[in-house]
């Protein structure tokens, strides 16, 4: 009986405040459904041997899970590094009014936590600092922008920060 008064209470309280309406998906999302499809794209990467760029070639699809997730699972050609597969599952959270998520892949050992914003046409996300995969002791963080280029064209953008300063880490252009 009180589990049931509770869950009455908290349902009732939150179903008062639209804000804090857990039961139903953000609207927010409706403002990255253009990443939705199946994609295939190009690009170039940060060679991690030193040895300036590198081409990436993959594919992608962006999926809406769950009712609220949204999924951009990808596989990629890294030349001298391999295929990397990864995944970002990501949401807007109304109660911190910001998207949030995780990127994981095969080729790292940790997940990368982010939360970012629209501004524009781009999605913007911030990983939080951490130390730095290929410089032990140091610590970076990484930006992802994802922006709309039209119906059928993505941009993606990752850079990470090293000595104060943003470079480059990958550049791709997705298309349907």
């Amino acid at each position: 009986m009180i589990s049931t008064l509770s869950l009455s209470l908290v349902l009732g309280m939150t179903s008062q405040d639209p804000n804090m309406d857990f039961f139903t998906p953000p609207k927010e999302l409706d403002q990255i459904k253009w990443m939705m499809g199946k994609w295939k794209g190009t690009g170039m990467g940060l060679n991690p041997a030193g040895e300036g760029e590198m081409k990436i070639a993959g594919s992608a699809n962006c999926a809406m899970e769950l009712g609220r997730w949204v999924a951009w699972t990808g596989d990629y050609s890294m030349g001298p590094m391999g295929t990397m597969n990864g995944r970002m599952m990501l949401t807007y959270n109304p109660m911190s009014k910001k998207f949030e998520g995780t990127w994981f892949d095969n080729m790292a050992s940790y997940a990368m936590p982010c939360t970012g914003y629209i501004e524009g046409k781009y999605l913007v996300l911030w990983s939080e600092e951490m130390d730095d995969p290929m410089m032990p002791g140091q610590k970076t963080k990484f930006k992802i922008t994802y922006s709309n280029e039209g119906k059928n064209k993505i941009g993606l953008s990752v850079k990470f920060r090293m000595d104060g300063q943003y470079l480059n880490a990958v550049s791709m252009t997705y298309t349907k």
